[in-house]
């Protein structure tokens, strides 16, 4: 999504209602969702919107839109499989019009607008961790600017004039390593580290 000239605008929109609620079950609240400005003045070519701005009407916003949901099925982790409502955070889907409908794309492909979906399950891991909501948010959104796991970076490309591609494991600290951000062997962290803004910057610019 190119914005307006070489600048990408960014509107934060909470889904607060129905089965899609992220506030169903009292486990996130709409503080939680200050985190999103820890991505704010990181890139002058990355403006964002919170849920409370207002976008100016001569801007054309690129949505991201965070809902709840209930994951299904199971997630493989070391060989084991565990119910991956018990183990999933959160997840983020890029969406594109495809004959005026929103279809799910790839990373690798132009988004329109993107939906970020947030484990609301009142047997999820984010039950009564304060830390680690706040942290899958601000990771969440990360991924709805196009930035990858350092050690999944495979829709990654190398930037002329760039200060270095992530490098392919968890070997620095980054938020957008992948983990839970009070293990510190994950090297995750809960605000964007000088990886994440050298990456940001990478993709979008000073």
């Amino acid at each position: 999504f190119t914005g307006q000239g070489d600048t990408i605008y960014v509107k934060i929109n909470i889904d607060s209602s129905g089965s899609d609620s992220v506030y169903s079950n009292s486990i996130i609240s709409s503080d939680d969702f200050d985190v999103v400005n820890q991505w704010k003045n990181k890139s002058s070519h990355v403006v964002i919107y919170g849920p409370n701005d207002t976008v100016p009407s001569n801007i054309s916003a690129f949505e991201v839109t965070f809902k709840g949901y209930v994951p299904s099925g199971n997630i493989v982790v070391d060989g084991i499989a565990y119910p991956a409502e018990a183990v999933v955070c959160g997840e983020t889907n890029g969406y594109k019009k495809v004959l005026f409908l929103d279809t799910k794309t790839t990373p690798d492909n132009d988004w329109n607008s993107v939906i970020i979906s947030l484990n609301t399950s009142s047997s999820g891991p984010l039950v009564g961790d304060d830390d680690l909501i706040r942290m899958t948010i601000i990771h969440e959104l990360g991924h709805a600017l196009k930035l990858a796991h350092p050690k999944h970076a495979d829709y990654i490309q190398d930037v002329p004039n760039g200060r270095g591609t992530y490098a392919n494991d968890n070997s620095v600290c980054a938020l957008m390593n992948q983990g839970d951000p009070n293990l510190t062997s994950n090297l995750t962290c809960a605000t964007p580290k000088w990886h994440d803004i050298i990456n940001l910057k990478n993709k979008w610019g000073e």
